[in-house]
């Protein structure tokens, strides 16, 4: 080969290694698929509005897919096979991760099995009593109950879900004991607490915020939240709340790190987005970004406080 011809095909080759080098370094490079592990309604607002501001820092749409069951477990499972090159993520709250591997036998998977992206905001259970009911905060609600044991019913939507968690943990922590009511649903379980068919039940703090029936006492927080920020924390009684939902997004295990500090950046963006900002504001949520590692050390801790609790009460897989 001349020297010449040799020359120009030495910076073809270069040309073409630099390219593709480019390409690969290139993220995203179509649209993403971000699965919402519930049936369309209710919260899934959160998650496509989140997809949307997603996409306009990624520069590619956000494609929320609805695929529910088994309180979130199939989405999760199903997610474990997705490609780990940023193009698949998973949009939940921590319940599938942190107690349905400790309700549910031959999970496939573990709190640590995805890799946290970000925190997008906080789902804040309440201590709630009907707005008739003779307790006007938690201490008079406490007091009775240690006078009159296993006479205070509580309403809760399945056990094992956050409101059963959030007031079983707090007998447990008190040495208190109440009769719970469990229903279908936190639907039936909200009409049932408004009704006075039990006396206090832990539903989200949007629904209390959202109706005129119902009264917070508590929070199972470790800080006052700024929708009620009259309502004290539980933690002020010297409590541990172990009732944290955070909503947060997950990648495949194995995503590359670069991909992965892009995605966390673009969650910071979004997060901060006036479009998903309306959004919560409707639904009555506080959006709180966390990066990947703070989401990755409270799913740790809160998997590690529910397996307590579950095996505490006597709770059995499948029970």
């Amino acid at each position: 080969m001349r020297s010449g011809n040799f020359a120009k095909f030495m910076v073809g080759c270069f040309l073409t290694v630099c390219g593709m080098s480019h390409a690969q370094e290139r993220y995203p490079t179509r649209p993403l698929t971000m699965v919402f592990p519930y049936p369309p309604g209710g919260f899934d607002a959160m998650a496509r509005g989140f997809g949307d501001a997603l996409g306009q820092v990624l520069g590619q749409s956000v494609v929320v897919v609805n695929r529910d069951g088994a309180a979130g477990r199939l989405a999760f499972e199903n997610f474990m096979s997705a490609s780990p090159d940023g193009h698949s993520l998973i949009f939940s709250p921590s319940a599938p991760l942190t107690s349905v591997p400790h309700m549910q036998k031959g999970v496939a998977y573990r709190h640590d099995s995805f890799e946290p992206v970000c925190q997008v905001y906080e789902n804040t259970f309440t201590l709630s009593v009907p707005v008739a009911s003779p307790f006007k905060n938690m201490l008079q609600l406490v007091e009775y109950a240690k006078s009159n044991p296993g006479k205070l019913s509580f309403g809760h939507p399945g056990i094992g879900a956050g409101p059963h968690l959030a007031i079983e943990g707090l007998a447990h922590q008190m040495g208190l004991r109440f009769l719970p009511i469990p229903y279908r649903g936190g639907g039936q379980m909200l009409v049932a607490l408004a009704a006075g068919q039990v006396d206090f039940s832990a539903p989200g703090i949007a629904s209390v915020m959202s109706r005129k029936d119902m009264r917070a006492l508590a929070i199972f927080s470790a800080k006052r939240n700024a929708l009620l920020p009259e309502i004290p924390t539980v933690a002020e009684l010297g409590l541990a709340s172990i009732a944290s939902d955070p909503q947060g997004v997950f990648a495949p295990k194995g995503t590359p790190k670069t991909i992965l500090g892009i995605l966390e950046n673009a969650c910071r963006s979004a997060v901060g987005a006036e479009s998903l900002r309306v959004i919560a504001t409707k639904l009555l949520q506080v959006l709180e970004f966390l990066p990947g590692s703070e989401l990755a050390r409270r799913q740790a801790d809160d998997s590690a406080s529910k397996e307590l609790l579950i095996r505490s009460l006597g709770i059995r897989p499948d029970q």
